[in-house]
């Protein structure tokens, strides 16, 4: 398994994954914001996930988490994830966050397992978060 700075020639499939409806060249817009910085997993060379963390603010950073099928499992996406968030803390971020599509049951188990709690609603979707000292930080 192997983290590394997510090229563009991998941005449509890690659209792909996701799954939304909304256009690829939206998507690939996003991603190039300098407020968005674009990672992916690779297991045996092919991208098997793909992690967006975007700056909302100074002091917060949102994940957003698109995962091939069958490709890695929970426990090391969620480690991978983790590692990734008490970096953000180390860093001087003093929130993570993760908005997740209320159906997506499988994305908010990984949340709750990365320690992230469910706060609220916001656009639809549900809001986990995390503040650097419930990380222990």
């Amino acid at each position: 398994m192997d983290l590394r700075v997510l090229s563009p020639e991998d941005y449509r499939a890690a659209w792909e994954m996701q799954g939304d409806d909304y256009p690829f060249e939206h998507y690939a817009e996003c991603l190039a914001l300098p407020s968005y910085l674009n990672f992916g997993l690779y297991v045996g060379g092919a991208l098997a996930a793909a992690i967006t963390l975007e700056r909302v603010s100074d002091t917060v950073a949102r994940f957003h988490v698109a995962k091939a099928a069958r490709t890695i499992g929970v426990r090391r996406l969620a480690q991978t994830l983790t590692d990734i968030k008490d970096y953000l803390f180390a860093s001087g971020f003093d929130i993570a966050e993760a908005a997740i599509p209320p159906a997506n049951r499988a994305a908010a188990f990984l949340a709750l397992r990365c320690g992230m709690r469910e706060t609220g609603t916001e656009e639809g979707k549900r809001i986990f978060r995390i503040n650097r000292e419930a990380n222990g930080s």
